[in-house]
């Protein structure tokens, strides 16, 4: 092997001595581009094979979590209408006489009065679908569009419903130490019957905007200016009949105004400040 490759080298010498200095020049190059394809050739990376098709495109965006994503909130709600259409008899009966309840006073009971089970039963399905959809409003007016995962939505929306039917069973505990405080049982009684009226024809049409707002949240601002409208009319039925319950002359305006303040005003602007903090700080309560 040395013995072959001295002998070429002599060969290569022998001949270059042959050359033409331009012949020579050009010799030279050619091995000079020879070792430089030689170098690069041993140096050069293969190229990275091209990603899959399927992996390029538009990033996604993630999509907002409505009420109606959560499928234990809407079992309760085909749950409720379910049961408020098994008892729509009762339902209408009560119904029917929750609207003279609304506005009138009666100085004596009416013998017409007592409910049956099955209308007992109705007006605390009536009370409990106000309680309900008026939660599901409330989330509405201090949630937002804002994204949430589906485990805080329903947490949120059962949180404004179980502040809801505080504040509800708070005013009625308050309305029945007042109407036993300053008027007679009979009065008392009246004035609750009209508080469940208002309640319950509040909570039948409170289902427009709650149901919008679950299915159809890009029309929020519509639903719950109309929600508003709903719970405002309900309450000033409900304090017309208690002005014309506990009003006998001048002096009785101071206390009833005083009356609005803490049991009107004080309380729902309280239950708005605590659903606005839930809202705020559900992560960390949960």
């Amino acid at each position: 092997m040395p013995q072959q490759l001295s002998d070429s080298i002599h060969t290569l010498t022998a001949d270059s001595a042959a050359l033409t200095p331009s012949d020579s020049l050009n010799l030279c190059d050619s091995l000079l581009c020879a070792d430089t394809l030689a170098v690069t050739a041993a140096t050069v990376i293969p190229a990275a094979p091209e990603p899959p098709a399927w992996l390029s495109g538009m990033e996604g965006t993630q999509r907002p979590w409505r009420v109606a994503d959560n499928s234990g909130l809407l079992a309760l709600i085909t749950l409720l209408i379910v049961l408020v259409a098994m008892s729509f008899r009762y339902c209408r009966r009560v119904l029917a006489g929750y609207a003279q309840e609304m506005l009138t006073v009666r100085r004596r009971q009416n013998v017409f009065d007592e409910h049956t089970s099955g209308e007992s039963q109705a007006v605390i399905l009536l009370v409990i679908q106000f309680v309900v959809y008026t939660g599901i409003t409330l989330y509405g007016a201090v949630h937002g569009r804002s994204m949430l995962p589906p485990g805080p939505t329903l947490t949120l929306t059962m949180s404004m419903i179980a502040l809801t039917a505080a504040y509800y069973l708070f005013q009625y505990t308050a309305y029945s130490v007042v109407g036993y405080t300053f008027t007679t049982a009979e009065l008392r009684r009246q004035w609750l019957r009209g508080f469940n009226a208002t309640q319950s024809y509040a909570g039948l049409f409170m289902g427009i905007p709650a149901l919008t707002l679950t299915f159809y949240p890009s029309a929020a601002t519509a639903a719950l200016f109309l929600g508003a409208l709903i719970y405002i009319t309900a309450r000033i039925l409900f304090i017309y009949k208690g002005f014309r319950i506990f009003y006998t002359d001048y002096t009785s305006c101071l206390y009833f105004i005083l009356y609005l303040c803490t049991l009107e005003i004080i309380p729902l602007a309280a239950v708005y400040s605590a659903a606005k903090y839930i809202n705020a700080n559900l992560f960390n309560l949960i």
